[in-house]
């Protein structure tokens, strides 16, 4: 075999090297093939209801055949699952039915707009997410806040993953064409139980601003210090549960800030007190990816 820039050379008998071009051709549509499945699966999702407002994926290759079938403008499709139960889907009803027991569960698809691999499907804008405590991205985010929450609590009551779709495709597109991408910071939000509403849905609205002070600009404050954070995560007066923001940040270009800043100064991104605290003044500039509940 002689390998040249945009070719190969095979030697051998006829049988020999057809038998290779074969094997050749078949890896190369195998790999195509695997390719399109995961296209599809970042594209587009298909996935049924497990329980109230729980939905799972299914698997890419029949992700994409589901798809195909849906395409193709087909009424049903029909499928056979790992334990050898048969299923078959009314693509106009949206409603998936097992052959052999006659059970219907409501199926959906979801056109992906780049949001995250990781996060469930959800049908409404809006959605919170407790992690299991024996995941990595659980492990990860605690990971993250007792780096700097020293010993200011005993116990995490749970992790949430925020998934706002609006939210985060804003902030994704800002940091996809800043040119301070590479400034991104977790950051620390501590706040009473009242406004976690108010934040999941508005996001880091400024006309928030001012209270919890605004000694370092008129804008929403984030800290590096889960600590300090700790100060503002005020207990809540029905079971002591205190509320914490891990926030992505894209913190640019920063400058001391002043009282009477209402946006940063020309050239800049954000304000700070040239230690731990980040002010931010554009609402696509930060993104709270999980609410911490601890005590």
């Amino acid at each position: 075999m002689s390998i040249v820039i945009g070719y190969v050379k095979l030697y051998g008998s006829k049988e020999s090297v057809t038998e290779v071009e074969n094997e050749y051709y078949r890896e190369q549509a195998k790999q195509s093939e695997q390719a399109r499945l995961m296209a599809i699966a970042r594209d587009i999702i298909w996935a049924f209801e497990k329980d109230d407002k729980n939905w799972e994926k299914y698997v890419p290759e029949l992700n994409a055949l589901i798809e195909d079938a849906y395409t193709s403008q087909l009424e049903t499709f029909e499928y056979t699952d790992d334990k050898s139960i048969e299923y078959i889907i009314d693509l106009k009803q949206n409603i998936e039915t097992c052959i052999n027991s006659q059970q219907q569960r409501l199926i959906t698809r979801h056109v992906d707009h780049g949001l995250p691999p990781h996060w469930q499907l959800q049908t409404e804008n809006v959605a919170r997410f407790s992690l299991d405590e024996n995941s990595d991205e659980y492990k990860d985010a605690r990971g993250v806040f007792n780096k700097t929450m020293s010993n200011k609590y005993d116990t995490i009551l749970r992790i949430e993953r925020i998934q706002n779709k609006q939210w985060y495709t804003q902030y994704n597109s800002y940091k996809s064409f800043s040119s301070k991408k590479d400034t991104e910071r977790k950051l620390f939000h501590g706040c009473r139980q009242e406004s976690i509403d108010l934040i999941i849905n508005s996001f880091f609205n400024r006309s928030f601003a001012g209270v919890n002070g605004t000694v370092y600009g008129q804008g929403a404050y984030f800290s590096a210090n889960a600590s300090y954070s700790h100060n503002y995560a005020k207990p809540s007066t029905q079971n002591s549960e205190r509320y914490m923001f891990v926030v992505s940040v894209i913190v640019g270009k920063s400058t001391l800030g002043n009282t009477n800043m209402k946006i940063p100064p020309a050239g800049f991104d954000s304000t700070t007190d040239g230690d731990h605290i980040y002010v931010t003044y554009r609402d696509d500039q930060a993104y709270a990816e999980y609410l911490i509940v601890y005590k």
